[in-house]
């Protein structure tokens, strides 16, 4: 696996909150409640973000927050039931994923917690989270689907690639 540090611009997102379990409920989120919102209010051919705030090891899995959201303008006026939120610039270390919902825990424990340490990075306080360009590719059959992993560093390298 390829893990590189790159510098990100901030952006603006409109996001629905789930609360609760992660992994299959993450799914059906993402499938029965963003996918038909977006594509009601014309959002769905935008980036699209995952936000997680809590480590399901640490947190209790009924209380996990995930923010489904999406790259909107600066003064776009979110629609009832979504909220707006600033997904700050900065540095993240950041991993290529193709897989199933069942293989991301994994995805992100290698990241958080095998890369980070031996790379010798501190984590941001800056939100981590999964991002999803339009041209994302997605498997309905499988359930397979590409994105990038993205966890905030506080250190100053430029595209620093590492390998694990």
């Amino acid at each position: 696996m390829q893990i590189k540090v790159v510098e990100r611009e901030p952006v603006t997102l409109a996001c629905l909150r789930h609360v609760g379990v992660y992994g299959e409920a993450i799914a059906s989120f993402w499938k029965d409640i963003y996918i038909p919102w977006a594509i009601e209010h014309q959002l769905i051919h935008l980036p699209r973000y995952g936000i997680w705030y809590d480590d399901p090891d640490v947190t209790p899995q009924g209380e996990c927050r995930y923010d489904a959201c999406v790259e909107v303008p600066d003064d776009f006026i979110p629609p009832s039931g979504a909220f707006l939120r600033n997904l700050p610039g900065g540095e993240y270390a950041t991993l290529s994923f193709k897989g199933n919902v069942e293989h991301m825990a994994q995805a992100w424990r290698v990241l958080l917690r095998t890369w980070l340490p031996t790379a010798r990075q501190d984590i941001g306080l800056r939100p981590a989270f999964e991002y999803f360009a339009p041209t994302a590719a997605y498997n309905a059959l499988t359930g397979a689907f590409e994105c990038e992993l993205f966890v905030p560093v506080l250190t100053h390298t430029n595209a620093t690639l590492v390998e694990i």
